[in-house]
Protein backbone atom coordinates (compact mmCIF):
# COMPACT_ATOMS: atom_id res chain seq x y z
CA UNK A 1 0.00 0.00 0.00
CA UNK A 2 3.15 2.59 0.60
CA UNK A 3 3.41 2.28 -3.02
CA UNK A 4 0.03 3.63 -4.13
CA UNK A 5 0.68 7.08 -3.67
CA UNK A 6 3.50 7.60 -5.82
CA UNK A 7 2.23 5.17 -8.91
CA UNK A 8 -1.15 7.40 -8.85
CA UNK A 9 1.06 10.99 -9.51
CA UNK A 10 3.28 8.99 -11.14
CA UNK A 11 2.74 10.56 -14.96
CA UNK A 12 4.34 7.65 -16.69
CA UNK A 13 1.96 5.31 -15.08
CA UNK A 14 -1.52 4.01 -14.89
CA UNK A 15 -3.57 2.62 -11.94
CA UNK A 16 -6.51 0.69 -11.40
CA UNK A 17 -7.95 -0.30 -8.52
CA UNK A 18 -10.82 -2.54 -7.27
CA UNK A 19 -11.88 -4.55 -4.33
CA UNK A 20 -11.10 -8.23 -4.05
CA UNK A 21 -12.51 -11.38 -3.20
CA UNK A 22 -10.34 -11.92 -0.19
CA UNK A 23 -11.81 -10.94 3.43
CA UNK A 24 -9.52 -10.60 6.19
CA UNK A 25 -10.71 -11.68 9.61
CA UNK A 26 -9.47 -13.39 12.80
CA UNK A 27 -10.51 -16.99 13.86
CA UNK A 28 -10.70 -17.39 18.04
CA UNK A 29 -9.34 -20.71 19.13
CA UNK A 30 -12.99 -21.85 20.61
CA UNK A 31 -12.17 -25.79 20.39
CA UNK A 32 -9.43 -26.32 23.11
CA UNK A 33 -9.95 -25.95 26.52
CA UNK A 34 -6.35 -24.60 27.20
CA UNK A 35 -3.64 -22.67 24.88
CA UNK A 36 -0.43 -22.14 26.05
CA UNK A 37 -0.88 -18.55 24.79
CA UNK A 38 -3.96 -17.57 26.96
CA UNK A 39 -2.63 -16.59 30.68
CA UNK A 40 -3.20 -14.40 33.26
CA UNK A 41 -1.98 -10.59 32.94
CA UNK A 42 0.85 -11.79 35.47
CA UNK A 43 1.59 -14.54 32.69
CA UNK A 44 0.83 -17.70 34.32
CA UNK A 45 -1.13 -20.05 31.71
CA UNK A 46 -5.33 -20.33 32.39
CA UNK A 47 -7.19 -23.40 33.66
CA UNK A 48 -9.54 -22.42 30.95
CA UNK A 49 -10.01 -20.89 27.29
CA UNK A 50 -11.92 -17.15 27.93
CA UNK A 51 -12.64 -17.70 24.03
CA UNK A 52 -14.77 -19.85 24.43
CA UNK A 53 -17.35 -17.45 25.95
CA UNK A 54 -19.58 -15.90 23.03
CA UNK A 55 -19.12 -12.37 25.30
CA UNK A 56 -15.31 -12.57 25.50
CA UNK A 57 -15.44 -12.61 21.34
CA UNK A 58 -18.04 -9.88 20.87
CA UNK A 59 -16.08 -7.99 23.23
CA UNK A 60 -12.66 -8.64 21.11
CA UNK A 61 -14.81 -7.39 18.20
CA UNK A 62 -15.87 -4.61 19.64
CA UNK A 63 -12.83 -3.18 20.68
CA UNK A 64 -11.20 -3.14 16.81
CA UNK A 65 -11.38 0.50 15.43
CA UNK A 66 -11.91 -1.15 11.58
CA UNK A 67 -12.08 2.70 10.20
CA UNK A 68 -8.82 3.46 12.23
CA UNK A 69 -7.23 -0.15 10.66
CA UNK A 70 -8.38 0.82 7.17
CA UNK A 71 -7.26 4.25 6.93
CA UNK A 72 -3.96 4.08 9.03
CA UNK A 73 -2.61 0.34 8.41
CA UNK A 74 -4.70 -0.16 4.84
CA UNK A 75 -3.63 3.51 3.77
CA UNK A 76 -7.51 3.30 2.90
CA UNK A 77 -6.84 0.97 0.60
CA UNK A 78 -9.69 -1.41 1.88
CA UNK A 79 -13.43 -1.68 2.42
CA UNK A 80 -15.07 -2.68 5.42
CA UNK A 81 -16.25 -5.99 5.89
CA UNK A 82 -19.13 -7.29 7.74
CA UNK A 83 -18.93 -11.25 6.71
CA UNK A 84 -16.72 -13.46 4.90
CA UNK A 85 -17.73 -12.78 1.48
CA UNK A 86 -18.25 -9.16 -0.47
CA UNK A 87 -21.06 -7.74 -1.43
CA UNK A 88 -21.96 -8.73 -4.91
CA UNK A 89 -20.91 -12.59 -3.98
CA UNK A 90 -24.34 -14.94 -3.71
CA UNK A 91 -25.18 -15.31 -0.19
CA UNK A 92 -24.18 -12.04 1.26
CA UNK A 93 -26.47 -10.83 3.37
CA UNK A 94 -27.10 -6.86 3.75
CA UNK A 95 -29.22 -7.32 7.10
CA UNK A 96 -25.98 -8.24 8.87
CA UNK A 97 -24.78 -4.88 10.64
CA UNK A 98 -21.05 -3.01 10.30
CA UNK A 99 -19.26 -4.55 13.29
CA UNK A 100 -19.35 -1.43 16.12
CA UNK A 101 -16.40 0.15 17.74
CA UNK A 102 -17.75 0.51 21.66
CA UNK A 103 -14.24 0.47 24.07
CA UNK A 104 -16.51 1.00 27.13
CA UNK A 105 -18.73 -2.21 26.30
CA UNK A 106 -16.48 -4.18 25.29
CA UNK A 107 -15.14 -3.78 28.74
CA UNK A 108 -18.50 -4.96 29.95
CA UNK A 109 -18.53 -7.70 28.28
CA UNK A 110 -15.37 -9.11 29.24
CA UNK A 111 -16.39 -8.12 33.37
CA UNK A 112 -20.11 -9.68 32.73
CA UNK A 113 -17.91 -12.96 31.72
CA UNK A 114 -15.48 -12.97 34.55
CA UNK A 115 -12.90 -11.36 33.14
CA UNK A 116 -13.00 -7.82 34.58
CA UNK A 117 -9.22 -7.34 34.14
CA UNK A 118 -8.46 -9.07 31.29
CA UNK A 119 -5.81 -11.71 30.76
CA UNK A 120 -3.44 -12.34 28.45
CA UNK A 121 -3.30 -13.71 24.91
CA UNK A 122 -1.26 -14.66 22.12
CA UNK A 123 -2.60 -13.06 18.55
CA UNK A 124 -0.76 -14.89 15.56
CA UNK A 125 -0.26 -13.96 12.21
CA UNK A 126 1.65 -14.45 8.80
CA UNK A 127 4.37 -12.18 7.50
CA UNK A 128 4.02 -12.52 3.77
CA UNK A 129 0.54 -13.95 3.21
CA UNK A 130 -2.04 -11.12 3.21
CA UNK A 131 -1.69 -7.36 2.38
CA UNK A 132 0.16 -5.57 5.83
CA UNK A 133 -0.59 -8.35 7.74
CA UNK A 134 1.90 -8.07 10.22
CA UNK A 135 1.08 -4.68 10.40
CA UNK A 136 -2.78 -5.29 11.04
CA UNK A 137 -1.80 -8.16 13.85
CA UNK A 138 0.12 -4.91 15.55
CA UNK A 139 -2.52 -2.38 15.60
CA UNK A 140 -5.01 -4.75 17.16
CA UNK A 141 -2.85 -6.11 19.57
CA UNK A 142 -2.75 -2.26 20.39
CA UNK A 143 -6.39 -2.24 20.75
CA UNK A 144 -7.10 -5.13 22.46
CA UNK A 145 -4.55 -3.98 25.12
CA UNK A 146 -6.76 -1.10 25.42
CA UNK A 147 -9.55 -3.15 26.94
CA UNK A 148 -7.33 -5.03 29.69
CA UNK A 149 -5.88 -7.29 27.90
CA UNK A 150 -1.89 -8.21 28.00
CA UNK A 151 -1.04 -9.18 24.30
CA UNK A 152 1.77 -10.69 22.49
CA UNK A 153 1.43 -10.41 18.76
CA UNK A 154 3.47 -13.26 16.73
CA UNK A 155 4.24 -13.20 12.81
CA UNK A 156 6.13 -16.21 11.22
CA UNK A 157 6.48 -17.09 7.21
CA UNK A 158 3.52 -18.96 5.59
CA UNK A 159 5.20 -22.01 5.53
CA UNK A 160 5.33 -21.75 9.18
CA UNK A 161 2.36 -20.42 10.49
CA UNK A 162 0.06 -22.64 8.60
CA UNK A 163 2.25 -25.93 9.76
CA UNK A 164 1.26 -24.14 13.24
CA UNK A 165 -2.10 -23.19 12.49
CA UNK A 166 -3.80 -26.21 11.36
CA UNK A 167 -7.68 -26.60 11.32
CA UNK A 168 -8.91 -28.48 14.64
CA UNK A 169 -5.33 -28.46 15.99
CA UNK A 170 -4.14 -24.63 16.17
CA UNK A 171 -1.61 -24.22 18.40
CA UNK A 172 -2.48 -20.22 18.87
CA UNK A 173 -5.47 -18.80 20.89
CA UNK A 174 -6.49 -16.23 18.10
CA UNK A 175 -5.13 -16.11 14.27
CA UNK A 176 -5.49 -13.53 11.15
CA UNK A 177 -6.55 -14.76 8.10
CA UNK A 178 -8.20 -13.91 5.16
CA UNK A 179 -10.67 -15.93 2.88
CA UNK A 180 -11.45 -15.73 -1.04
CA UNK A 181 -14.60 -16.56 -2.50
CA UNK A 182 -14.18 -16.29 -6.19
CA UNK A 183 -13.79 -19.78 -6.79
CA UNK A 184 -16.99 -20.86 -6.01
CA UNK A 185 -19.03 -17.05 -6.48
CA UNK A 186 -20.89 -17.59 -3.30
CA UNK A 187 -20.48 -18.01 0.49
CA UNK A 188 -20.55 -21.80 0.18
CA UNK A 189 -16.49 -22.30 0.48
CA UNK A 190 -16.85 -19.93 3.46
CA UNK A 191 -19.72 -21.90 5.38
CA UNK A 192 -18.81 -25.23 4.57
CA UNK A 193 -14.70 -24.71 5.21
CA UNK A 194 -14.16 -22.61 7.53
CA UNK A 195 -17.70 -22.32 9.60
CA UNK A 196 -18.88 -25.62 9.45
CA UNK A 197 -17.37 -28.06 12.27
CA UNK A 198 -14.16 -30.12 11.53
CA UNK A 199 -15.34 -33.52 9.35
CA UNK A 200 -12.44 -34.85 7.58
CA UNK A 201 -14.56 -37.70 6.60
CA UNK A 202 -17.08 -35.71 4.76
CA UNK A 203 -14.87 -32.90 3.74
CA UNK A 204 -16.27 -30.24 5.76
CA UNK A 205 -14.28 -27.82 7.81
CA UNK A 206 -11.14 -27.85 6.32
CA UNK A 207 -10.05 -24.55 7.29
CA UNK A 208 -11.84 -23.98 10.57
CA UNK A 209 -8.79 -22.91 12.05
CA UNK A 210 -10.60 -21.99 15.39
CA UNK A 211 -12.50 -24.88 15.68
CA UNK A 212 -15.22 -23.33 15.97
CA UNK A 213 -18.57 -26.01 15.85
CA UNK A 214 -22.52 -25.11 15.50
CA UNK A 215 -25.36 -27.82 14.64
CA UNK A 216 -27.11 -24.77 13.04
CA UNK A 217 -24.82 -23.44 10.80
CA UNK A 218 -23.38 -26.56 9.91
CA UNK A 219 -26.83 -27.65 9.13
CA UNK A 220 -27.75 -25.04 7.27
CA UNK A 221 -24.91 -24.79 4.99
CA UNK A 222 -25.32 -28.59 4.64
CA UNK A 223 -28.65 -27.81 3.10
CA UNK A 224 -27.66 -24.77 1.11
CA UNK A 225 -25.07 -26.63 -0.73
CA UNK A 226 -27.69 -29.16 -1.77
CA UNK A 227 -30.30 -26.92 -2.50
CA UNK A 228 -31.28 -26.19 -5.73
CA UNK A 229 -33.98 -23.13 -5.61
CA UNK A 230 -31.84 -20.38 -5.60
CA UNK A 231 -34.43 -18.19 -3.31
CA UNK A 232 -34.26 -21.27 -0.53
CA UNK A 233 -30.52 -20.89 -1.33
CA UNK A 234 -29.98 -17.75 -0.59
CA UNK A 235 -32.01 -17.98 3.00
CA UNK A 236 -30.00 -21.04 3.89
CA UNK A 237 -26.22 -19.15 2.99
CA UNK A 238 -27.63 -15.84 4.72
CA UNK A 239 -29.05 -17.10 8.32
CA UNK A 240 -25.93 -19.55 8.25
CA UNK A 241 -23.89 -16.74 8.24
CA UNK A 242 -25.40 -14.64 10.41
CA UNK A 243 -25.78 -17.02 13.13
CA UNK A 244 -21.99 -17.71 12.87
CA UNK A 245 -21.82 -13.98 12.83
CA UNK A 246 -23.54 -13.45 15.59
CA UNK A 247 -21.91 -16.11 17.99
CA UNK A 248 -18.84 -14.65 17.30
CA UNK A 249 -17.29 -17.46 15.40
CA UNK A 250 -14.97 -15.18 13.87
CA UNK A 251 -14.12 -11.43 13.78
CA UNK A 252 -14.46 -9.85 10.39
CA UNK A 253 -12.10 -7.05 9.88
CA UNK A 254 -12.07 -5.94 5.92
CA UNK A 255 -12.24 -6.77 2.15
CA UNK A 256 -8.70 -6.42 0.56
CA UNK A 257 -8.67 -4.79 -2.39
CA UNK A 258 -6.73 -5.35 -5.64
CA UNK A 259 -4.24 -3.53 -7.75
CA UNK A 260 -2.61 -3.34 -11.27
CA UNK A 261 -0.59 -0.66 -12.57
CA UNK A 262 0.52 -0.08 -16.09
CA UNK A 263 2.66 2.10 -18.17
CA UNK A 264 0.12 5.32 -19.83
CA UNK A 265 -1.55 4.10 -23.16
CA UNK A 266 -2.45 0.51 -21.22
CA UNK A 267 -5.41 -0.45 -19.48
CA UNK A 268 -5.68 -3.74 -17.28
CA UNK A 269 -8.80 -4.14 -15.17
CA UNK A 270 -8.20 -5.70 -12.18
CA UNK A 271 -9.69 -9.04 -10.69
CA UNK A 272 -11.84 -10.31 -7.88
CA UNK A 273 -9.54 -13.24 -7.77
CA UNK A 274 -6.44 -11.53 -7.47
CA UNK A 275 -4.57 -12.67 -10.04
CA UNK A 276 -2.77 -10.83 -12.70
CA UNK A 277 -3.12 -11.53 -16.24
CA UNK A 278 -1.07 -10.51 -18.99
CA UNK A 279 -3.92 -11.29 -22.00
CA UNK A 280 -6.09 -8.92 -20.13
CA UNK A 281 -3.90 -6.01 -20.65
CA UNK A 282 -5.04 -3.73 -23.58
CA UNK A 283 -4.42 -0.59 -25.05
CA UNK A 284 -6.15 2.36 -23.93
CA UNK A 285 -7.10 3.46 -27.17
Amino acid sequence: TADLPRLRSDARASLFTRASDRVIYFAPNVGAETLPGLTTKAGQPLDRNPLRDVRVRQALSLAINRPALIEQVMEGFAAPATQLVPEGFFGFDPGIPAPAFDVARARALLAEAGWPEGFGMTVACTTDRYVNDAAICQAAGQMWARIGLTMKVEAYPSNVFFGRARAGQSEFPMVLVGWGSSSTGDSSGALTGLLHSVDAGRGYGAYTLGAYASRDVAQRSEQATTTMDPTARLTLMQGAMRAAIEDGAIIPLHTQMTAVATRKGLVCAPRADEWTMAMQARPAN
